[in-house]
This record gives C-alpha cells, sequence and structure tokens, in this order.
C-alpha cells in the first residue's frame, strides 16, 4: 500500500509539473504574441441558440430522451429534487414517493420532525439505494409570529444550504402535495378557452362532460418521457429564479375513512380556479438563482435581478398569482383528506405552527364546490405501472431483533441489512404504526408483496 501511495504521489507531481510547464508555454506564446503586435484569438463563447417558433418543426431538435440523458450527464445526483418536512406521515411516505419518482424526481430530502415512529422505518431501502436522505430532527416550538422561527422553515432553508450545488432545481412541497400535468387539451388550449375555463366554476376538465376523458388523459399521464416528465418541462425555465405552481385545493369529497385508491383516485372535489386561495403557489427554486427559504412557505429568496414567475413566465412576487393558472402544471394539495385523517392531522400539529382546525375543515369544505377529476386516471395510470408501495421485506433491520433494530436506528443500516439471517428466526409481522405492517413472513406462490395493489393501508 505504501510503494502505490508513494507511486501515486510521484504521478501527481509529474502531472502537476507537465501543466505548469505548459501554462508557461502559453503565457510565453501570448506575450511574444503582444509585442509583435498580433492580438491573440478570443476563446469562444458557447451561445445558447435560438429556440424555434412554437409549433415548427425541427429536425436537429433533440428528443426528450436525449435531453433526459444530458440532464443526467451534467448533474448525475439528479436534475430535480424535493425537499419536505415530515411528521407522523409514514403511511402516506411511500406513495408520495413513488409517484414522484414516476413523475421525473431523481432525489428527496426528508427532514423528519421529531415523529413518534421515525419515517426511516419505511424509507429505509430508499435510504440505502440513494433515492432518500433522511434527517431526524426535534425542533422547537414557534415562539414568534414570523415564519422565519418555524421548523418548516429550518428544514427548508438548510435543505437548500446543504443541496444546492447538487441538482438545478429542487421543489419545496408537503407529502399532502403531488404535481400534476393537466390533460392535454387544456394544455394546448387557446388563451380564450383557458379564460372561459377560469370562469367556469362547476369544471376542470375543459370538456362537457365534467369529467377527463381517460384516453386522453392516461396517454399524458403515462408518457413520462415527454410532457409529463418534470424534468423536461423544468428546463424550459432554466433562465428563471424559481417556478411557482399554483395549488388545487381539495375537499373531503364526503369521505369518512381513509380510502383504498390514494390521494389521486379518490378525491374529486375542490376549489374553484378564480377563487383567490387557488392563486397560492409552491416553489420550485432555481439553485442558480436564490439565496435561501423564503419569508412563507410559497416564497423563496431570489438573487438581485432574478425574479419568480409564473408557468406562463410572467414574473410575481409573494406567495400569490394575480390569477390561477391550471393549464400546464399544478399541485394538487389534499389538505383535508377524509374525516379520521383530519382529525389525526390536527393532533399531529403543523411545521409552519399553524395548527388547523375544524373551523378551517368547514371552511374548506364550503368552498370545495368544484369537480376536479384530472387525478383519477392519472391514478390508474400510475398504479398500473407496479410501483413499490410496500415496504420489502428481506433486509429490513426491524425484522432482525431488539439490538440490532436499535443499532440501525442509530444509523448504521448498511451493516444490520447484510448480516446473515439465522436459520433460528421466525418471521413475524413487524407493526410500524397504527396500519401500517411491513409483513416479514415469506411470498406464496405468485404473490408480490412488493407490487400488491395499493399497499398504504
Amino acid at each position: 500500500q505504501r510503494q502505490m501511495l508513494e507511486a501515486l504521489h510521484q504521478h501527481k507531481h509529474q502531472d502537476l509539473h507537465a501543466m505548469l510547464a505548459q501554462q508557461q508555454a502559453q503565457q510565453q506564446q501570448q506575450q511574444h504574441a503582444s509585442h509583435a503586435g498580433i492580438k491573440s484569438a478570443p476563446r469562444p463563447i458557447l451561445k445558447e441558440a435560438a429556440s424555434p417558433p412554437v409549433g415548427s418543426v425541427n429536425a436537429s431538435e433533440p428528443s426528450s430522451q436525449d435531453l433526459l440523458h444530458t440532464l443526467h450527464s451534467k448533474w448525475p445526483d439528479g436534475y430535480v429534487a424535493v425537499c419536505a418536512i415530515v411528521k407522523d406521515q409514514g403511511r402516506d411516505l411511500r406513495y408520495w414517493v413513488e409517484y414522484h419518482r414516476w413523475l421525473g424526481v431523481s432525489k428527496f430530502y426528508i427532514f423528519d420532525n421529531n415523529s413518534t415512529l421515525p419515517a426511516m422505518l419505511v424509507l429505509w431501502d430508499y435510504m440505502q439505494q440513494g433515492i432518500v436522505d433522511y434527517q431526524y430532527f426535534v425542533g422547537r416550538p414557534r415562539r414568534k409570529p414570523d415564519f422565519l422561527d418555524t421548523n418548516q422553515y429550518r428544514a427548508y432553508h438548510g435543505c437548500l444550504l446543504q443541496h444546492f450545488r447538487q441538482h438545478r432545481w429542487l421543489a419545496f412541497i408537503d407529502v399532502d402535495e403531488f404535481f400534476v400535468f393537466p390533460p392535454a387539451n387544456l394544455q394546448g388550449s387557446s388563451a380564450s378557452s383557458k379564460a372561459a375555463l377560469a370562469q367556469d366554476p362547476h369544471s376542470t376538465t375543459g370538456d362537457t362532460g365534467g369529467g377527463l376523458d381517460e384516453a386522453d388523459s392516461g396517454n399524458n399521464a403515462t408518457d413520462s418521457s415527454s410532457s409529463s416528465n418534470l424534468a423536461v418541462f423544468l428546463s424550459q425555465y432554466e433562465q428563471h429564479a424559481a417556478l411557482g405552481i399554483n395549488w388545487v385545493l381539495f375537499g373531503s369529497s364526503g369521505l369518512q375513512q381513509r380510502p383504498s385508491n390514494g390521494p389521486l383516485g379518490s378525491y374529486t372535489s375542490c376549489v374553484s380556479p378564480n377563487h383567490w386561495e387557488s392563486t397560492h403557489v409552491k416553489v420550485i427554486a432555481n439553485t442558480g438563482g436564490v439565496l435561501g427559504a423564503g419569508r412563507t412557505p410559497h416564497e423563496i429568496a431570489v438573487r438581485p435581478g432574478k425574479h419568480t414567475v409564473d408557468v406562463d413566465g410572467q414574473t410575481f412576487k409573494g406567495p400569490k398569482t394575480t390569477t390561477a393558472k391550471w393549464h400546464k402544471l399544478v399541485l394538487h394539495h389534499y389538505v383535508l383528506k377524509s374525516k379520521s385523517e383530519y382529525e389525526t392531522k390536527i393532533a399531529r400539529g403543523s411545521g409552519a405552527g399553524n395548527t388547523k382546525t375544524w373551523s378551517y375543515w368547514d371552511y374548506l369544505e364550503g368552498l370545495s364546490n368544484h369537480t376536479c377529476t384530472w387525478g383519477l386516471p392519472i391514478s390508474r395510470a400510475f398504479l398500473s405501472s407496479r410501483p413499490r408501495l410496500r415496504i420489502p421485506r428481506q433486509g429490513h433491520f426491524c425484522s432482525r431483533g431488539r439490538a440490532q433494530a436499535t443499532t440501525a436506528a442509530a444509523g448504521n443500516l448498511k451493516g444490520v441489512a447484510e448480516q446473515p439471517r439465522q436459520l433460528s428466526e421466525v418471521p413475524q409481522p413487524v407493526v410500524l404504526g397504527p396500519g401500517v405492517v411491513a409483513s416479514t413472513a415469506s411470498k406464496g406462490p405468485g404473490q408480490d408483496n412488493d407490487n400488491a395493489s395499493y399497499g398504504w393501508q
């Protein structure tokens, strides 16, 4: 080993001397050229090619797959990542992570704010694969009326400071929020039809039937390599500091208990796009144009001369846009869910310190007189891709015994996962929380416990 290190050290010095000699030779050539009255040729500057007019066909334009390959090569840790703060939301996390992976997100930074059962219990396989970066922190209660004194701000600001060099885009959303591409007929609609849509308080589908055409929406949802890929979509906005995505707020749709189809496939009652609540945004930050988290969860601090824009590229300031724009990309916010889940939400509290009450339930239920069915066919397309919704049985540290589980919880995930399983161990179901069970029983013929229907119940 010593000989190898000495050889490597000597090789580095040889490379350094060669590089210095080359630089000195170039400087001498430049000095000689300047004395002779000849100006050295400037280095070529790469300019971004002008975009062709909308609707034009360019045979040399790279495909979406080529663009994704280029983005991945430039950002090996992921072009798009998500920062989120969670508390006692282990039942929701895998569905949320799998959906956004399906949409094109490469990395998730999960800040666990003092959960009773750490969220790592349901994320351990993602952590081992490098998909999820997990941090547990206790935080402190909010002592000032300012968002800057909240655990949510600390998580968002810390995530940006720690990881801004690794990704081009960082999205700051919650686990009850989902990016959704509207149907293709809305994306290609004219300005007049979009305005007519905003004025219609009973339809978000763009058709007279009050619901999505399943074939159209399904094609839009499953085409993750083109317009419905978040990385491809965001590559059009790199000249801006941040992109604000408008909310689509959902009510309970009359559900009393947690549904079995997940939020995308269960809730349809929503707030109208012409209500001011729908003008709220959540931000996807361009890491090259921002300074830190904003003064509310809906903002970001941008560099001087930079701006936050909406999906149409129009500049705005603050937590809301002038009007809600639902024709390119929206953020489904399932803020209430079912009545039983809302009771749990009240008990859990908020990372921003603004705990919800039953008065808010009544308020939003009264506003949710609109019908939004975009999520239904998207949910079917997503679930048909067989997402990994259940916790993998093999290698889970909770099945290794109390001492090993304690070691794993302290951070030694890899060591525990690699230890061989003893034949005397009897597989037992491991209860990870209310209604969350990681079964360690062997699979029967034809069974696939990692992909069985909908595994969050």
